[in-house]
């Protein structure tokens, strides 16, 4: 379970957890008496970022790839973004390119020990902030290859800039900006400190 540390302007933060490391509740998280009067007042509170608007992406582990790309497509409706067989994984646009997206991930293929992943719609400027931010409320900002950094990654077949945090109870969590540059596939995955000083 990752440890409370109470810091010295009195808001309780928490230690990074593992990559491995799950539990089933936040600490300190209690719908019980005072606990809850303090949890709603943190909601009120504006220690996140401000432009984060809407999830952006979500992603699922499936048993069978084509199979569930093919629901996805035919019965659900969803326009394919990208499929990368060799990687056994596709990727969805819902409702059109960057407006919403679905990730597919045949067990046992997802990085980061993916599982379910949340992806937050924020402004570039806010992504390229987080790193520190989040460093500052004791939560350990990640690449998308889960290092730790100071430069977010860039996704360049999207293309989107991305950091990756984990919440109290280990859950991948991701700020995400959709940036207005041609997609570059053949770019793969590259800081951003890379990507604006990109050569083709």
């Amino acid at each position: 379970m990752p440890s409370q540390v109470e810091s010295s302007d009195g808001r309780t933060r928490y230690a990074p957890v593992a990559a491995q490391q799950r539990t089933r509740r936040a600490p300190g998280i209690s719908w019980q008496g005072d606990n809850r009067r303090q949890l709603r007042q943190r909601l009120k509170g504006t220690h996140g970022l401000n432009s984060c608007s809407r999830c952006l992406e979500t992603h699922l582990t499936v048993a069978d790839r084509q199979r569930s790309l093919a629901f996805y497509l035919d019965v659900v409706g969803l326009t394919l973004a990208l499929d990368v067989p060799e990687r056994h994984a596709a990727f969805l646009w819902i409702g059109g390119r960057g407006r919403s997206m679905l990730g597919l991930w045949e067990i046992g293929s997802s990085p980061l020990n993916l599982g379910l992943h949340l992806a937050f719609d924020v402004a570039l400027d806010d992504v390229l902030a987080a790193p520190q931010r989040l460093s500052e409320q004791g939560v350990t900002p990640m690449s998308f290859a889960g290092e730790v950094t100071t430069d977010p990654s860039v996704l360049a077949w999207m293309p989107a800039a991305a950091v990756y945090f984990r919440d109290p109870d280990g859950q991948l969590l991701e700020y995400l900006a959709m940036l207005d540059d041609a997609p570059r596939p053949s770019a793969g995955i590259v800081p951003y400190s890379r990507w604006v000083g990109y050569e083709p």
